[in-house]
């Protein structure tokens, strides 16, 4: 795993959940605008679907330039407050990433752990906890490929009204780090 996106915390934040209901299934769809701090904007829609133990969501952000980047991923209730996680990803420059793993609820939030490939043959295994905090969440993600080298991010997200934030610091693997902001709103 090359990198975590600001976008992916983004798009999190704008209507993931963890909760895997057994109730009917129930879709619901959000779209609007996003922007970073490297200058790069344009529009995202995510559309999730909830209930019978599942929860699924794609989510489709789409640059200036007509580029996509693609997130598809299922959780399935598999106990009390844990559920399986796959998740598949394409970036704005076709770089693939697929997850599987676990989410299991915590006092604060959730943790998500397991293996990741890469479309290009890397590999590796990752672990992200998320914490609500007054002011929104908190991602703290470690992934570590096949060659034992990790990459470390924290990601703040707060909300204020139809509009997202996310500050985002990541350590490289040769452990220098760097800090980036995105916003995205959501259409009413």
């Amino acid at each position: 795993m090359k990198r975590t996106s600001i976008l992916l915390c983004l798009m999190l934040a704008l209507g993931f959940t963890t909760a895997v209901s057994a109730r009917e299934p129930k879709a619901r769809s959000k779209n609007g605008a996003w922007s970073g701090s490297n200058g790069g904007s344009g529009t995202w829609k995510k559309d999730t679907t909830r209930g019978n133990g599942e929860h699924t969501s794609e989510s489709t952000a789409t640059n200036a330039q007509g580029e996509k980047d693609t997130r598809r991923t299922r959780m399935k209730k598999t106990g009390e407050g844990t559920a399986s996680y796959e998740g598949e990803s394409t970036g704005f420059k076709g770089r693939s990433i697929n997850t599987e793993g676990t989410v299991s609820k915590t006092e604060t939030g959730r943790v998500n752990e397991g293996t990741y490939t890469t479309g290009n043959g890397g590999s590796g295994t990752y672990r992200r906890t998320v914490d609500k905090t007054e002011a929104g969440r908190t991602y703290n993600t470690t992934a570590t490929n096949d060659k034992g080298k990790t990459v470390q991010s924290t990601t703040d997200v707060t909300r204020d009204g139809n509009t997202v934030t996310a500050r985002q610091t990541q350590t490289n693997r040769q452990g220098k780090s760097r800090t980036r902001t995105g916003t995205a709103t959501v259409n009413k």
